[in-house]
């Protein structure tokens, strides 16, 4: 088990003091995000905790975990007054998902495995050799003895599987695998489960899919880049798949001799999310700290206002200098 535990130890602490406790996690949820609050979130009302749990716009493909139904999905829904905030996989502070200050809560629990943290958190468990937060909180939960059971084990597993892409990734470890191991002797489909992430796909997701496969461009045979509109994704996307566009940046990176993917979608007037993927030797955590943003050394992302073409530009440039 790799996790800090004087830093567990304080987090079990902090929680017993709390009367209302908030899990966050950030925006635009992933499998991690959603496995991880979702686990933590069953395990935390399994102990006796008072606690709810916010996830703005989650994926109906994950709806088949436990308490999917319980999630706040507006601020509107929440207590007026929590104590205390645990904020999963977030890089940095304005990647939650909440509009509350900071200041509000009298702790910050925060854990997380992105190499680019930047400290904001009065408790932080950091593991940046974690493939997935959900390894951490799973290692969590073991160190304050937590007796996790066959659903708590299917968010973990979920957030594993989706941050590793399904245990193909580098950044995935023995002790992942331990924790697969684990977790499948629990009776947990862990095929049903991969069938839902990687294998189910809507029409509206295929024909987006296909759409943005045609727009895809090879530059100097070694960087994969792809733009969609607000437009074009506004056309497919809907309150059951709002992440829709989820996944697309990995296509360019499977094509080969390609070193780096880029996937820049609009999301409003002049803004632009960008997506950075890479197979071998580039560090996209450190172009998309370029972009106000950051995550991991093969799998990163930022965000970016102007003109698209601009923006282009100034992403490729930077690219072509580290390949």
């Amino acid at each position: 088990m790799y996790i800090n535990m004087d830093e567990s130890n304080k987090i079990k602490e902090v929680l017993d003091k709390s009367k209302n406790i908030l899990i966050a996690v950030h925006k635009d949820p992933d499998g991690d995000a959603i496995g991880s609050g979702l686990g933590l979130y069953n395990a935390l009302i399994k102990l006796g905790y008072n606690v709810d749990c916010i996830i703005k716009n989650p994926s109906k493909c994950f709806d088949f975990l436990k308490n999917f139904n319980k999630i706040k999905l507006d601020e509107n829904e929440l207590k007026e007054k929590y104590d205390t905030l645990i904020v999963l996989d977030c890089a940095d502070k304005e990647r939650i998902a909440l509009n509350r200050e900071l200041d509000d809560f009298t702790n910050i629990i925060v854990i997380d495995h992105h190499i680019t943290h930047v400290e904001f958190g009065s408790i932080t468990l950091l593991e940046e050799i974690s493939p997935a937060t959900c390894q951490i909180v799973y290692d969590f939960l073991k160190t304050i003895n937590v007796d996790i059971d066959k659903e708590i084990a299917e968010c973990i597993y979920t957030g594993i599987l989706t941050d590793t892409g399904g245990f193909k990734y580098s950044n995935v470890t023995s002790h992942t695998f331990e924790i697969a191991k684990e977790i499948r002797e629990m009776d947990v489909d862990i095929s049903d489960i991969t069938r839902r992430v990687f294998e189910t796909m809507s029409f509206n997701k295929f024909s987006l899919l296909k759409l943005g496969l045609n727009n895809l461009e090879i530059i100097d045979e070694k960087i994969a880049y792809l733009y969609l509109s607000k437009e074009q994704i506004d056309k497919y996307i809907s309150e059951d798949e709002p992440d829709i566009h989820e996944g697309l940046v990995n296509y360019g990176r499977s094509i080969e001799g390609v070193e780096v993917s880029i996937f820049i979608r609009q999301i409003d007037e002049n803004i632009f999310k960008i997506s950075l993927r890479s197979n071998a030797y580039v560090d996209v955590s450190k172009i998309a700290v370029e972009f106000s943003g950051g995550g991991h050394i093969r799998a990163a992302g930022g965000r970016a206002e102007g003109n698209i073409e601009d923006i282009k530009e100034k992403v490729l440039n930077i690219v072509k200098e580290r390949i």
